[in-house]
């Protein structure tokens, strides 16, 4: 008889080889896209965030790169704060600049006779009330997702050739090889390992015809799924464009993902009409938990168990105490990375498994092993 088994990937899957940023690197390899960007407010926030170091002295105008070094996660989760809670005082000559170019980006939206809009939606047609601290950083969160979906959408097309496709699906096929049952759980936004399984159904997606087909969490979302308003999420064969996010008739459109933030939540529409409605990531932890419950043995790749995935955490410890009372260990821990035994306490901590294997070496290597 078979085993479940279950992989567990995360952004260090899609680094070898498709060259994907991490979230360590993800603002340095995007620093001309921020700096150059038609909109500032990114660009403004991480000035004053991350300028000088008397807070009293910044300013939005100041041009500093010290945010190059800075981990994606700890910025959006500095957005995110300030959004939520003003931590300074901006001047009169922010405010005004900030007022100015939202008029700006919203005028441009409709001389361009855009089918979406965002900034013209907060500026003429929905809520009125945001103050410019606010906006600031809530249009900075928004440049971040639209980053997001440009880079790892254009790097879908431009990164992955047939030799690299052949590597996931010899992956794919090396683990799940002899199980009755095939669980994926990704914490990627990317579709690579998605496209590379052709066999495949997201659970929490409505789909027709899926009996048969591995099951493939993403908890974080996904840049090919779309999301209208409060709707049911949808997939797209394609990443959602970027021509295609934004309010229409005053509902929002957006790829649904979740941002690297502190509790992987955002606002709900009831508790901020209009700003945000996502809070997928916590409609999916059902189906995280069940998946470690079920399975015989797993299989971990590029995914270093973040601080920010404290809900992930939360749920593998439960189901550790869980499986430990019922006397159910894991057949087997498998975690493939160079540094692999660097997360022997990790393993031993979150999982109850009578076998703990660090496999010292990439995935592009083991998967060549016999």
């Amino acid at each position: 008889m078979g085993e479940n088994s279950l992989l567990i990937v995360g952004a260090g899957l899609s680094v070898e080889p498709c060259g994907f940023p991490v979230d360590k690197n993800f603002l340095s390899e995007s620093n001309e896209g921020i700096k150059n960007a038609p909109q500032p407010f990114l660009n403004w926030a991480l000035n004053r965030l991350y300028g000088n170091v008397i807070s009293d002295q910044r300013s939005i105008f100041d041009e500093t790169w010290d945010w190059q070094a800075q981990r994606l996660e700890t910025v959006w989760s500095e957005i995110d704060a300030n959004f939520n809670s003003p931590k300074f005082i901006i001047n009169d000559a922010e405010i005004e600049a900030i007022k100015d170019e939202l008029i700006k980006l919203a005028q441009s939206e409709i001389r361009d006779s855009k089918v979406f809009h965002y900034y013209y939606y907060y500026s003429f047609e929905g809520i009125r009330n945001l103050t410019p601290y606010e906006m600031l950083f809530l249009f900075a969160g928004w440049k971040l997702r639209g980053l997001i979906l440009e880079i790892f959408g254009r790097k879908r097309f431009g990164s992955l050739n047939a030799d690299h496709q052949t590597m996931y699906r010899i992956l794919i096929d090396k683990i799940f090889r002899g199980a009755t049952k095939k669980t994926v759980i990704s914490f990627n936004y990317d579709v690579i390992l998605d496209e590379a399984i052709e066999g495949r159904k997201y659970l929490g997606i409505k789909r027709i015809n899926d009996e048969g087909l591995i099951d493939f969490i993403k908890p974080h979302g996904s840049i090919n799924w779309y999301q209208e308003h409060d709707v049911r999420i949808r997939e797209l064969q394609d990443p959602v464009s970027i021509e295609e996010i934004g309010f229409k008739e005053g509902r929002l459109y957006q790829h649904s993902i979740i941002p690297p933030v502190d509790r992987k939540r955002e606002f709900t529409h009831e508790e901020f009409p209009g700003v945000v409605k996502q809070v997928y990531a916590y409609n999916l932890t059902g189906e995280v938990k069940q998946a470690l419950l079920e399975a015989d043995a797993i299989t971990i790749i590029g995914y270093s168990f973040p601080v920010g995935d404290q809900h992930i955490r939360s749920i593998m410890t439960e189901v550790f105490r869980l499986r430990k009372s019922q006397g159910r260990p894991y057949n087997f821990v498998r975690y493939i990375d160079p540094e692999a035994r660097l997360r022997q306490f990790t393993l031993e901590n979150l999982f109850f498994s009578q076998q703990y294997d660090p496999v010292n070496k990439k995935w592009t290597e083991w998967i060549v092993e016999t």
